[in-house]
């Protein structure tokens, strides 16, 4: 004769195992991993601007991330998204949106490699942002992604740098790339206060981000800090 105390105990454990297995396989870690990154970032960079925490809980990195890197997508390293391609870091990110002074938030121009996550992320800071994408590799799996979720992002693939210069001009040129020289031409695209945040590389292969401010008929250069960006080639 079966004791019926010994039973329910046995459904009992029964059921809060496969409960328990359930919780664990529906367990998604990454918003509370999200959620811990961007309360570090918010320290570190002394984040007051509620328009970038909102930008930061807003956008999910692993959108633009390959399947098997989607579970990294919170840990605050450059992540490879194909060949020699990288998707900048939080951090990175970071240095230099929060050294932007110019308080005219209209029009940013975003150019570059693996530049659609910084322009998501510029979207919830400025009017208009004009993306140039020149990893042409990135078309399918980010486009319609970009078109469908943020529609203040004019998005084009190409390796003019100038493509969207009538549109200009610009309160910030965000160059997402890694550029071995500097020129006055990115400054032609500005506003007067109007900024250029860019990463130059040395002969070594490091990169370090500098920011421009256009002053009148020249410009003042900041040192923001080195920084992994995708290269230009």
């Amino acid at each position: 004769m079966i004791n019926k105390g010994f039973l329910f105990k046995t459904v009992i454990i029964i059921l809060f195992s496969y409960f328990f297995l359930m919780s664990q396989t529906l367990y998604d870690p990454l918003p509370q991993q999200k959620a811990d990154l961007i309360k570090l970032l918010e320290n570190k960079f002394n984040i007051t601007d509620r328009n970038i925490i909102t930008a930061l809980q807003s956008v999910n990195r692993e959108d633009f991330l390959p399947e098997e890197l989607k579970k990294y997508a919170y840990i605050d390293i450059s992540l490879p998204i194909d060949n020699s391609n990288v998707i900048i870091s939080y951090s990175d990110l970071m240095k230099g949106i929060t050294s932007i002074k110019n308080n005219k938030k209209e029009k940013v121009l975003v150019i570059g490699r693996n530049s659609d996550f910084t322009a998501v992320i510029l979207s919830f800071l400025y009017k208009e942002v004009y993306l140039i994408e020149s990893n042409f590799a990135l078309r399918n799996r980010n486009e319609k992604l970009i078109k469908d979720k943020y529609n203040n992002i004019t998005y084009a693939f190409s390796n003019d740098y100038n493509y969207f210069s009538t549109h200009g001009p610009f309160d910030l040129v965000y160059i997402n790339n890694s550029i071995n020289e500097f020129t006055t031409n990115y400054i032609d695209l500005l506003n007067q206060n109007g900024e250029v945040i860019f990463a130059l590389s040395d002969k070594y292969g490091f990169s370090i981000l500098h920011k421009a401010t256009k002053v009148g008929f020249s410009y003042n250069i900041t040192i923001l800090g080195e920084v992994l960006f995708p290269s230009v080639n």
